[in-house]
């Protein structure tokens, strides 16, 4: 089993490291702010862009769910139906994901 830290990244949300190693879930520059631009601008938006609904996302390793919830959130404003389908072959213990203070920086009950 990996062990791992919850580490702050630069725009204050959280990510995970992977204890003993430099990799992170997420940039150190900004977990939010980077799932933001990649995932949400640069993702999500391009493929309604067209109007295209519903959208399909295949998304290979979940890792925080950051993603996921990122997406559910811009859907609903843009009145967007997501089919999401998320396959990990390491799932983070709920221990872990409980901690992650998401919801203070994208809102949501967390």
């Amino acid at each position: 089993m990996r062990d791992y830290t919850i580490i702050k990244t630069l725009d204050g949300s959280q990510s995970i490291q992977i204890k003993d190693t430099d990799v992170t879930f997420h940039s150190r520059h900004g977990a939010v702010t980077d799932s933001r631009h990649i995932f949400i601008k640069n993702g999500f938006e391009y493929a309604i862009r067209d109007n295209k609904n519903p959208v399909r996302i295949l998304e290979v390793g979940f890792g925080t769910g950051l993603n996921a919830a990122l997406t559910a959130l811009e859907a609903a404003k843009q009145n967007t139906l997501v089919f999401y389908c998320a396959i990990e072959k390491f799932p983070l213990p709920e221990t872990i994901c409980s901690k992650l203070n998401y919801a203070a920086h994208i809102g949501g009950d967390g």
